[in-house]
C-alpha cells in the first residue's frame, strides 16, 4: 500500500488477460525490483494454471499463438478456480484502494473461460472475450455473485468515503491494522 501509485487505473483483467508484467522485477532497469521476484511472478502463474485446470496454458504463449509473456490469458474467475468467496474477496479490495477501478465486462459478469471460442479462433486471447447473447447477460445479472459485485460498484461510486484521502496507519500494515479512509 506504501508504494502504490496515488493515481491509477486498477485492473484484475482485462480484454488481453490478466497482467502479471506490473508486478515483476523491471524489464527495462535491471536489478530495479518489482511487487514480487521474478520466481514469485513464475508461481503466480503456475498457480494460475493449476487454479484454471490447465485451461490458461492452452491459452498462452507459444500454445495459442501468442507470445506475449506479460500476461495469462485467463478470465479472472478462472484464474481464482471459481471460488465465488475468493472472487468477491478479490473484487471488494479492488474497489476500496485508492485508484479508478475498471472491471472488463467478462470480469463484472463472473465470466468463465471460453474454450469453445479458444478452439475456433486459435486465438489465445479469445479464451477472455466470450460473446455474451442476451439470455446469458440476463442469467448473469441475476446470479447472487454479480449482483453483490453491482452493489459493491455503487458503494464504491455513491458513498462519501471514497472521495477523500486514504491512509495507513503505521508503517508495514499487516492484516489486522487500521486502514482509515478520511
Amino acid at each position: 500500500m506504501e508504494i502504490r501509485p496515488r493515481n491509477a487505473v486498477t485492473v484484475l483483467d482485462t480484454h488481453d488477460g490478466i497482467g502479471v508484467v506490473n508486478v515483476g522485477p523491471d524489464q527495462i532497469e535491471p536489478g530495479r525490483e518489482g511487487l514480487l521476484s521474478r520466481e514469485a511472478v513464475d508461481a503466480l502463474v503456475e498457480r494460475i494454471h493449476t487454479e484454471s485446470a490447465g485451461q490458461s496454458r492452452q491459452a498462452t504463449g507459444w500454445a495459442a499463438s501468442n507470445v506475449d509473456v506479460y500476461q495469462v490469458n485467463c478470465t479472472f474467475f478462472d484464474a481464482l478456480g471459481r471460488d465465488r468467496a475468493r472472487y468477491l474477496t478479490a473484487r471488494a479490495l479492488q474497489l476500496f484502494v485508492p485508484g479508478i477501478p475498471q472491471i472488463y465486462y467478462v470480469g463484472l459478469l463472473a465470466g468463465t473461460n471460453d474454450m469453445d471460442l479458444l478452439a475456433r479462433t486459435g486465438v489465445g486471447r479469445d479464451i477472455n472475450r466470450h460473446y455474451y447473447t442476451d439470455t446469458e447477460v440476463d442469467e448473469a445479472l441475476a446470479d447472487p455473485l454479480t449482483a453483490t459485485l453491482v452493489d459493491l460498484l455503487r458503494l464504491r461510486r455513491e458513498h462519501p468515503a471514497f472521495s477523500g484521502e486514504f491512509t495507513v496507519s503505521g508503517r508495514g500494515a499487516r492484516p489486522g491494522d487500521d486502514l482509515a479512509f478520511g
